[in-house]
């Protein structure tokens, strides 16, 4: 397996795998349970995940030294410390138990941060891929396990702490820690690059934790449980599907930044097949996914966010030309901006309905990926390219002809034959819209 497939199996086993386990203990449990863990892990996920991602890729971009990388892992399991401390802290004045045992995590998530960092700057993504899908696979084990006990919600609690813990102890059986507290002036000069890595992530991985917790907020546990439902799906499929091209399109478009308009025109292929089957068959997705009981209420979230993870992808070869580029700075103003407009969006649809809120997201990336073609055009930037019209048919095609499927009662069945039919219509009037009519003269 190539590199590439290594870092997309890697992004599979720790999205793909924690969304199949979520969505597998949604069957059982209650949507008020699914939004009281949402809310109780987004916060602390999205923390966990800016210092990992922060200190390893500080050490892969400047620790040489011993000393400095000991004193780097010495300030991360501090950071760590602290932000467990805080979150156990606020569950125990508010009387929440879950979220006083998932607090563990930023700290449990520390001591595989710097390890990892070293793994990768060795370029070996098999260990780390390895590591990790083990880890999940016994996190996954002791959820079900836990399930079958019936822990009810803390089984899912029982998944985020065996797959950190074990993450962090097989980084570290490859790389033993060694850390140090840091000096003053090591202080100073450590600090920065993981913090500018950490708020980084935290910009552009925070949409969805943002409006986790505002749905929580305005319209209660049970919306943020079928919330967190929707977005599970959404990003799974996101995964499956564009995941791999999002990997190789950032190193392609740095060696060859003229490949963006075949970049950008292959991406909506996949995307124009994915999202608008993912509307299509939403209800039987959801059917599948996490039973009758919770599907009525998923459905209508599905649809609506389908939307936006269509915009999504088609925004992401400009995204990665522009960071290929170096213009990280602008990246992260969008990224804010996209922040910004999305909670307000959320805000405005406080009054009204919880699918309007839904709907609200995808109005907001439909705005912004038009805007990137007014951006991209300044002088010097890649300029932003917008799928044919040719693209459009085979979409549409696949649509209209999904349409005689649905009158069926939905089933795994007539999803597989949503998916099956779909395909085909969709490849055949690929393939057509390729053909180009040549004009002949004897």
């Amino acid at each position: 397996m190539t590199g590439a497939g290594w870092a997309a199996l890697l992004q599979w086993s720790r999205l793909g795998l924690s969304a199949v386990v979520f969505l597998a203990a949604a069957r059982v449990l209650s949507l008020d349970d699914l939004g009281r863990f949402a809310v109780c892990l987004t916060p602390i996920r999205l923390l966990q995940n800016a210092l990992r991602i922060g200190f390893s890729e500080a050490f892969i971009l400047g620790a040489e030294r011993p000393a400095d990388i000991r004193a780097l892992t010495g300030l991360c399991l501090i950071l760590g410390g602290a932000a467990s401390a805080c979150f156990l802290t606020v569950g125990l004045v508010l009387d929440m138990p879950l979220l006083v045992i998932l607090s563990a995590l930023p700290l449990l998530g520390a001591f595989g941060a710097v390890p990892e960092g070293q793994l990768r700057k060795r370029i070996d993504l098999r260990s780390l891929a390895l590591r990790t899908v083990a880890a999940q696979a016994l996190a996954a084990i002791s959820a079900g396990l836990a399930l079958w006990l019936g822990t009810g919600v803390y089984a899912l609690a029982i998944f985020a702490l065996t797959a950190t813990a074990a993450t962090s102890a097989l980084a570290l059986v490859a790389m033993p820690l060694r850390c140090a507290w840091p000096a003053r002036q090591q202080l100073s000069n450590l600090w920065r690059c993981p913090a500018e890595i950490g708020v980084r992530d935290m910009l552009s991985s925070g949409l969805f934790p943002l409006a986790q917790m505002l749905v929580a907020g305005f319209f209660g546990l049970a919306a943020a449980g079928a919330f967190q439902i929707a977005v599970r799906l959404v990003q799974l499929t996101e995964a499956l599907t564009l995941a791999p091209l999002r990997l190789s399109a950032l190193p392609a478009l740095r060696r060859a930044p003229q490949l963006l308009h075949a970049t950008t025109e292959h991406t909506a292929r996949i995307a124009f097949w994915a999202w608008p089957g993912l509307f299509v068959a939403a209800f039987d997705i959801a059917l599948v996914a996490v039973g009758a009981t919770h599907a009525e209420v998923v459905t209508p979230l599905l649809r609506a966010l389908a939307p936006f993870g269509l915009f999504a992808a088609l925004s992401m070869p400009w995204f990665q030309a522009m960071a290929a580029s170096g213009r990280t700075g602008f990246l992260l103003c969008r990224s804010a901006g996209l922040l910004g407009a999305s909670g307000a969006a959320i805000w405005i649809s406080q009054d009204h309905t919880f699918l309007q809120a839904c709907a609200g997201l995808s109005v907001v990336a439909l705005i912004f990926w038009l805007g990137q073609s007014l951006i991209g055009n300044r002088a010097g930037w890649p300029t932003a390219h917008m799928p044919s019209i040719r693209v459009l048919l085979a979409p549409t095609v696949m649509l209209l002809g999904l349409t005689s499927l649905l009158v069926l009662d939905p089933s795994p069945l007539r999803l597989l034959a949503l998916i099956g039919l779909g395909s085909l219509l969709y490849l055949a009037a690929t393939k057509t819209a390729a053909i180009r009519p040549r004009l002949v003269v004897s």
